[in-house]
């Protein structure tokens, strides 16, 4: 059991860069070496380390300028939020219902679409039932959307998706179809519906909710890892689209690249000791503050969280016999319950 009950490698982490590791702490410490010495400090290990989380904050900073423009564009405040048109996907509950209330606290008009009825107690935030995977349905959604609040779509939060949590040969078609057009095609269709008057407006938002398992894939997960794998690709093509093609680099792309969530779709996921203090499960609230802060900045980013996502996608660079380490040691491979069955695993002979 882990020493402290939600101790985990992001505490670590963020206790460093609040402390040690922050970057002004850094420059004091370079600072006062650099007096000691008259001149550049002694290269000690203590300095190259300093030069080296210097350097990373740097190259982190300039890569988001280079990817948003050089110069930043103003946070939304008080007085441009209500000028936001904000549509949700999944709206009655966990992430999106967190996304939904915060961008609703902050002044902006919140559309919020979920399959299943529900309603919200804030003046900002209207409450539709929409099938998100028909195309038809969203589409008459979106005329209702700009008739009720006045105008078109200027950010889209594509939240909802759905999780199997089944061995490849327990799924059945219609299992699978409904995976893909919830976790995949309803971002085609959110994106063919409302980025055309982001484009003439030549401003907005299209954020997507991925996953850990859109970079590694995972036992019981293979038609979810595949949605989400499908869109960081998504994403990534949508990005330079708006950049070169419609030449509209202000329509920003986003992706939340998040752990497992105390949410309904990770419920009965256990990854161990080992696992848990790797990937710290996440809380809703926590992965909406990180999202709403994206909106708020207008800056197109790859959200990462917890930490160990950051390192994630360099998984596949590893010799398999460094992967498969790794792998055991995150546990999320036999991290739900089910197993193959002995008609299964019969042999034919």
């Amino acid at each position: 059991m882990p020493l402290i009950q939600g101790f985990s490698i992001d505490t670590i982490v963020n206790l460093a860069k609040a402390t040690v590791l922050n970057p002004l702490a850094l420059i004091v410490f370079l600072g006062y070496k650099a007096r000691e010495a008259d001149g550049w400090p002694e290269r000690t290990g203590l300095v190259t380390t300093a030069y080296a989380f210097l350097s990373i904050y740097a190259t982190t900073w300039l890569s988001n300028r280079w990817r948003n423009g050089l110069i930043p564009q103003r946070r939304l405040n008080s007085k441009t939020w209500p000028n936001e048109i904000v549509l949700v996907t999944g709206g009655a509950q966990g992430i999106a219902k967190s996304l939904s209330e915060k961008l609703a606290a902050k002044g902006a008009n919140v559309a919020a679409l979920d399959i299943v009825d529900f309603k919200s107690s804030h003046p900002n935030i209207k409450a539709y039932k929409c099938d998100i995977s028909n195309y038809d349905d969203l589409k008459r959604i979106r005329s209702q959307i700009e008739k009720d609040f006045g105008g078109h779509v200027t950010m889209v939060a594509n939240v909802a998706g759905l999780n199997n949590k089944s061995l490849i040969l327990d799924l059945t078609p219609e299992r699978v179809s409904r995976m893909i057009d919830v976790n995949l095609k309803s971002h085609f269709w959110t994106a063919m519906l409302f980025l055309p008057a982001m484009v003439k407006a030549k401003r907005g938002h299209f954020m997507s909710v991925a996953s850990t398992m859109g970079f590694v894939g995972i036992c019981h997960q293979s038609d979810y890892v595949a949605t989400k794998h499908a869109l960081v690709g998504m994403h990534e093509s949508l990005h330079y689209e708006m950049q070169k093609m419609y030449k509209t680099p202000k329509v920003r792309m986003s992706t939340a690249i998040i752990g497992h969530t105390k949410t309904g779709l990770f419920e009965d996921f256990d990854v161990g000791p080992l696992g848990r203090f790797l990937g710290p499960k996440l809380e809703p609230s926590d992965v909406a503050d990180q999202m709403l802060d994206a909106f708020e900045s207008q800056d197109g980013k790859m959200i990462l969280t917890p930490f160990m996502n950051n390192l994630t996608p360099s998984i596949k660079a590893h010799p398999w016999f460094t992967r498969d380490l790794i792998q055991a040691a995150a546990g999320g491979d036999g991290s739900y319950p089910s197993r193959p069955s002995a008609s299964q695993l019969a042999s034919s002979a």
